[in-house]
Parts: structure tokens; sequence; C-alpha cells
């Protein structure tokens, strides 16, 4: 048996063909490198065959016309689930190159069943993993957006991150891997994660409109466990969004789970990359957080306050803030206090309005302690712990403060002091103990007031030039 090849269309790989290949016209020759299929070309009538294969002979079994892996023209972006402040916000879905297709191998262990979404990092997939036998989600990094600056290094950031975080309300991430596409290209990175059969929160919003609090409050409880579970592991999300929640049914009721942590942030970061492009701030300009929007501090307040713009928006069908422009939403955020989601929804329960304008608070130390306590709130549990902390103190007003702190703690000391003394001067004590009160009570007189008799019974103190400070008083015999 003697093998040929014709030089792949996709990659430019040699594919090779047998000789039985060549005379079955059924044969599906398959590039071992990206894996694409191909199906032999009908010839015309009283056409001969070449002796040697070539790429004219064989087409790709693609569907003309159709994007990749979907046999339609992929869906639009949101324009809110990419955001132009994102590093690859800058190449339209239309650009892009797709990255597999229907029935491709990839690694040489999963093989594509079919596309399922693209977005600013990459296209997701859903896939079959030969060895184990199951269906997997394969997200592969846009060809065209693997050669920007910093794309490889978020991609692995989301492995490592979201690997740190073992929660059911959080996507799972199985593994990493690069596929070869030839020698003179760089390999094609992906990772695998569970695949979730649902729709995104995003999606059923704009299906249904506004929830109503019951139907919100389970939805809610489960984002806040999972964002609790991130940040007990010391990672801050910092792109949470509606796009980013993804709805699974099941027996107990829909599943809510969290994904995407490309942009996220732990507090080992190991990778050290800087999250910003040409000056941007990356993440979705309609839920950052003031703080974020100003490049400062990012701490899990960050993540509750884009919580509360998904719950603002799950209750009203609005977003708390719209500009002309994503620049122009971030920055009303800056100047304008969030508007009371009850002008969008008039019969929610104040107790609901004030837990959601408390998340959407301008400073983090405004907002609730932590993301269960503003579920708690929702859930009407006054008793729960939500303190509002004081802003700290300004170099120039600490010396005031500390100078109040020690006036006060001295004002309670001479209280305690004063107190103590009318006690001990109204209990029952010997003649002796009196005498001793008495004797101290003139000395200290004496130095305040001129000397004179206290009463007709009492002789004056009298003070002795030659013994200097030394002053004695007399006692009346009666009065031991």
């Amino acid at each position: 048996m003697s093998l040929r090849s014709f030089p792949c269309k996709r990659c430019g790989a040699a594919v090779p063909v047998t000789d039985e290949a060549l005379a079955d016209p059924a044969a599906a020759p398959v590039c071992p490198s990206c894996g694409q299929r191909y199906a032999r070309r009908a010839q015309p009538p009283g056409a001969t065959a070449a002796p040697m294969p070539t790429a004219s002979r064989f087409t790709s079994q693609r569907p003309a016309g159709a994007a990749p892996g979907s046999g339609a023209p992929p869906a639009p972006v949101d324009a809110r689930s990419l955001g132009p402040t994102s590093s690859l916000g800058a190449l339209s879905a239309e650009s892009r190159p797709a990255a597999f297709a229907s029935g491709e191998f990839v690694a040489n262990r999963y093989r594509i069943v079919r596309f399922v979404a693209r977005g600013g990092m990459g296209e997701v997939y859903e896939a079959e993993d030969i060895e184990l036998r199951g269906r997997i989600a394969l997200k592969a990094i846009l060809p065209g957006a693997a050669t920007e600056a910093g794309a490889i290094e978020r991609f692995k950031r989301e492995i490592h991150l979201a690997r740190r975080v073992t929660h059911p309300n959080v996507c799972r991430i199985f593994d990493v891997g690069f596929h070869e596409v030839g020698a003179d290209r760089q390999p094609i990175v992906f990772l695998t994660m569970e695949l979730l059969e649902g729709e995104t929160l995003a999606t059923r919003l704009k299906r249904t409109g506004r929830w109503a609090p019951a139907a919100a409050l389970p939805i809610a409880r489960q984002l806040a466990e999972a964002l609790a579970a991130a940040h007990q592991a010391g990672v801050v999300h910092r792109d949470f969004k509606t796009e980013n929640v993804f709805l699974v049914p099941s027996r107990e009721g829909e599943r809510a789970v969290v994904t995407d942590f490309g942009i996220a942030r732990g507090g080992d970061d190991r990778f050290g990359v800087t999250l910003t492009s040409d000056g941007n701030v990356i993440g979705t300009p309609a839920y950052m957080a003031p703080e974020q929007v100003e490049g400062g501090t990012i701490s899990p307040a960050t993540d509750q306050y884009a919580f509360g713009v998904v719950l603002f928006e799950m209750l009203t069908g609005e977003l708390p803030f719209r500009g002309v422009n994503p620049i122009s939403t971030a920055a009303r955020r800056l100047t304008e206090p969030p508007p009371s989601p009850r002008a969008f929804a008039p019969e929610l329960d104040p107790q609901w309005e004030a837990a959601l304008l408390r998340c959407l608070a301008r400073r983090p130390e405004d907002r609730f302690r932590d993301v269960r306590a503003a579920v708690r709130a929702l859930e009407g549990e006054t008793s729960a712990p939500m303190p509002k902390s004081k802003p700290p103190a300004t170099p120039a007003a600490a010396p005031a403060e500390r100078r109040k702190r020690w006036l006060a703690a001295l004002l309670v000391a001479l209280l305690v002091a004063a107190s103590a003394w009318a006690w001990l001067r109204d209990q029952p004590r010997s003649a002796r103990w009196r005498r001793c009160v008495r004797s101290a009570t003139l000395r200290c007189r004496s130095h305040t007031m001129p000397a004179r008799a206290s009463n007709p019974t009492t002789t004056a103190v009298t003070s002795s030039a030659s013994r200097g400070a030394n002053r004695s008083s007399r006692i009346p015999p009666g009065a031991a």
C-alpha cells in the first residue's frame, strides 16, 4: 500500500491519501494536523483521474457560505458582553477567523460536535471526549486574538483562578491543551470545562423581561454563594454580569452557574499580567464598580456592586446607568447616585429597594459586609449585621481625634476617682482612719488657700519658716 499526500487547504500540512482512498469515491481523508476532513470532488464525465492526489480533487465537508461548525451565520455578539474597553473588543465578530469546524478532532482527543457561542475571548464549542466518552465544552482562543499581547496570559489566568474555586454554582474547569495546526503557525490554545445546557441570564431577561422578587430571590441566593466561594478562595471575579450567569434546568429547580473568570484577580496572582490595554481598564462598563472605573483598589466589594447591578436588571429590566457610549455610562456612576429601582418597578418592596441601593453605594465601605449579607437583607433579616464603615480619618484630623480620645479617657478617670473618694468618706472607719483622712484633707487645703481656722473647735494650721514646707495641725481631744 503506497501513501501519497496533498497540502491541507486549512493549515498547509500534508494530508495522507492511500491508493485505496484514491480508488474509493466515498473515501474522506483527514488532515492529521488540524483534523479537517475532505470528500472526493465529483469528476466531470469523461475526465480521467490524475495519478497524484491534489487539493483540487478534494473539497471540505463544511457547507459553503456557512459559519464553521454551525451551519448558519454566527449570532451577533451583545455589545455589553464584549465591552469596548476589552482588549479584544476591537475585533469584530465577522473579521475573526473560526477555530474549528464540526467533526474536527482537536488534539487527537476531542471531536467538535457543534458551535455554541462566540465572545470577547474566543469561541465555545460542544465537543465529545473520545477517551472518557463524555460531552464537554471546549473554549478556544481565537486565532486573531491569540496574537494580541496578554491574551494567552488572561486565558491561563482564567484556568488558574477558576480551578481554585470549587462550588456547584461555579463552572468547573477540567484541562488546558494545545492544538497544533502546522509547523509555521502557532498552536490553538483551548480549555475544556463543564458543558452547561440552558441559557444565560441575559438571554432569559431579553426573552421574558423583568422578574418578580419571588422568582429572583432563589437565583440571587445561588449567585451570592458562588461569589462568596470565590472570595473565600481569594478570587475577585471583576466581570460579573448577566452574560456570565448560566441558568441550567435541574430536578430541584434552575441552577445558576457563574462562568468566565478571564479577567479575575487572585490574592497571589502568579501570572502578574496587567489587565489594561492601551490605557483602558478591562471590564464591562455597564457593570463596573466606581473604584474599578477609576483604577482603584479591587476587593470583594467590587463584585458586590456588579451583583447589585445584576439584581437591578433582573427586577427592573433596566440597567441603573445608561449613557450615549460606554465611557459616559461608566462616568455617570462617578458623579450621580444610582436611581431608585422603584422608578422602574413601583410595586417593589422598599426593603428590596434599600438593599439594592446599598449594593450600588458609591464607596465600597458603604456597601454590605459581603454578598451574603445583601441576600439576608433581601430576605428581611433585620438582625443581619450590616455595619456601615466610617471613612478613614485624614492626616489633618488624626491629631484632633487623638486629643478627643485622651480627654474622654481623662474625664472618665476623674469621675471614677471622685466616686471612689466619696464612697470611702461615707464608710464607717476607725478613729485612726478618720484622723488620717482629716489630716490629708487639711494638707490639700493648705496648698490652695490661706491658713485659717475651719471651725471654733479646730486650731488653725500654722506654718513654720524654720521647717520649710512641714506643716502640722492640732485636733481637739473630742474630735477623735
